[in-house]
């Protein structure tokens, strides 16, 4: 049964950096959506000076 999904979009927080387990499930996961035919795989990548975007909001908050 076809969904009508065309593109997928990676956008992981900077966890698959320093974690095995997270970066082993990352890759798991583009391999197999890389299988499907027809579907466009992108990837955004996060500023790596926040781990999160939890920090990312505490960062702005803390600046105000």
């Amino acid at each position: 049964v076809s969904l009508g999904v065309s593109q997928v979009v990676e956008a992981m927080d900077m966890d698959q950096m320093t974690n095995p387990q997270v970066r082993d499930a990352i890759l798991a996961m583009r391999r197999e959506v890389q299988k499907i035919p027809g579907i466009h795989y992108s990837k955004y990548s996060w500023n790596p000076a926040y781990k999160g975007v939890d920090d990312y909001f505490l960062s702005r908050v803390s600046a105000m």
